[in-house]
């Protein structure tokens, strides 16, 4: 029973000791990886922003024209207060 206890408590006081220092070599190995992994994750977000961001002007530049004339109808019918009644009316 003593012999048990003594190669349990052996065994419980090494493990975690081994472990860990198995740990710490693949775990600088995972970092370097893991930089590089977020190096080209922030490249491609980055590449995906200014995709996007060139989308956004290019639809600001395709609807500005609309929008400027829909401004102007609104500013239109506030000062016809007849065109908005007839409007109603149908």
């Amino acid at each position: 029973m003593e012999l048990t206890t003594v190669l349990l408590v052996m065994v419980l006081f090494f493990t975690p000791a081994t472990a860990l220092a198995r740990q710490t070599q693949p775990s600088d190995r995972l970092s370097v990886t893991n930089r590089q992994k977020l190096e080209q994750n922030r490249k491609k977000l980055n590449a995906d922003i200014e995709r996007i961001v060139k989308e956004t002007q290019e639809l600001e530049r395709f609807s500005r024209p609309y929008l400027v004339e829909f401004q102007r109808r609104n500013e239109q019918m506030r000062h016809r207060p007849d065109a908005v009644i007839r409007f109603r009316e149908n």
